[in-house]
């Protein structure tokens, strides 16, 4: 899509929704430290590029800047998401922060549960 159309917000915004889910849910199963900072990274590339190109119109630099930073996050969240990552897990991690269900927090055998996870 030439970078003179405007960008899609609609799309970004139900990206940049994907990607705080996956934080959330990636975040329950202790993911690594360097997967949540990636995803962090994207949802703010995101959020940036959603501002840009609200901001400007069409074929300017900063609508352009903002297809740019939108076009490279949705490369990364595609190297993060594989056919493997459940649906689930994702759609119930952003139900429960809908909902403001929170997980209780972790008991000691549980925290050395995670960092035992993290240094593998």
């Amino acid at each position: 899509m030439p970078r003179s159309d405007p960008l899609p917000l609609e799309a970004v915004r139900d990206l940049l929704g994907i990607a705080r889910a996956l934080y959330a849910a990636q975040k329950r199963e202790f993911a690594s430290r360097l997967t949540l900072d990636e995803l962090a990274a994207i949802g703010k590339a995101l959020v940036n590029a959603l501002r840009l190109a609200q901001k400007s119109g069409p074929d300017t630099l900063a609508h352009r800047a903002a297809w740019i930073q939108a076009e490279d996050a949705c490369t990364r969240l595609v190297h993060i998401i594989s056919l493997q990552t459940p649906a689930a897990a994702i759609v119930e991690a952003a139900v429960v922060r809908v909902r403001r269900i929170g997980r209780r927090p972790p008991n000691a055998r549980e925290e050395r549960r995670a960092a035992a996870k993290i240094r593998r």
